[in-house]
């Protein structure tokens, strides 16, 4: 069910309804929590944070620490594609606050690393993401 909340959590943040994109996986994110769904942590997380981002129009240390923790748990359980998700929202997220070097610094090595899944639609707006940090 968590995927479904993340994308209609999405459609919302689109629409400029941070608040039910908040409310939404806010409450995703406590039932994954409570059932001890950590591979559903590791995409609820980086779209709470980036809707936080979007109300509060800067980076609080609880927005920074979603994206790390979901980073974090990506790679715990080897997800590189659930990690790439939440290192480039994180890193749009960054370089939207004016922060591109920091952004270009983790997102470069991690695509690097990837040998795999390059036309996907991903992993393109992440190296789209790349070419405007460089």
């Amino acid at each position: 069910m968590s995927w479904y909340e993340t994308m209609l959590a999405e459609v919302e943040i689109n629409k400029s309804n941070v608040e039910a994109a908040i409310e939404i996986l806010q409450k995703s994110l406590k039932r994954c929590l409570g059932r001890n769904e950590y591979w559903s942590v590791s995409m609820l997380k980086p779209k709470l944070a980036v809707a936080l981002y979007k109300r509060e129009k800067k980076i609080l240390p609880e927005i920074e620490e979603f994206f790390l923790s979901a980073i974090s748990i990506a790679q715990d359980h080897k997800t590189r594609w659930l990690e790439l998700n939440a290192t480039a929202d994180y890193c749009q997220v960054l370089s939207d606050d004016g922060q591109k070097q920091k952004a270009r610094a983790l997102l470069s090595p991690l695509l690097a690393e990837l040998s795999e899944g390059h036309s996907t639609p991903r992993y393109t707006k992440a190296k789209e993401l790349l070419a405007i940090l460089s």
